[in-house]
């Protein structure tokens, strides 16, 4: 464990590994969970959003859930970077625990 580099979290993205964050906040006076998530796959560098109201959990509305395909890890980044509400450092990410953000098989990639 210990607290993750740059280095190492950029490493896992390219030897397959799904990492990303789960984090509350709060906006309007309006609690949201968000959860950004990468993934390489193939050539492809998947960018995962998913933003959701606690109070539309239950029915599973989201406010935002897409799963997007880039070219590079940088233009991955960016638009997690874009989507998050906050700031966040590449070494904030970590692989998940359990269950993964996102099954690439099982998700609509959107491409430019």
């Amino acid at each position: 464990g210990g607290k993750m580099t740059d280095d190492r979290v950029l490493d896992l993205v390219e030897r397959g590994k799904q990492i990303g964050s789960s984090f509350n906040f709060v906006k309007e006076d309006e609690s949201f969970w968000a959860t950004l998530a990468l993934q390489k796959i193939g050539a492809e560098y998947l960018a995962h959003v998913a933003v959701i109201s606690e109070q539309n959990m239950a029915c599973e509305k989201f406010e935002i859930y897409e799963t997007r395909a880039f070219p590079t890890l940088v233009l991955a980044i960016a638009h997690l970077q874009a989507h998050s509400p906050s700031p966040f450092a590449i070494s904030s990410l970590s692989t998940f625990k359990g269950q993964k953000a996102f099954s690439p098989e099982a998700e609509e990639i959107l491409r430019d």
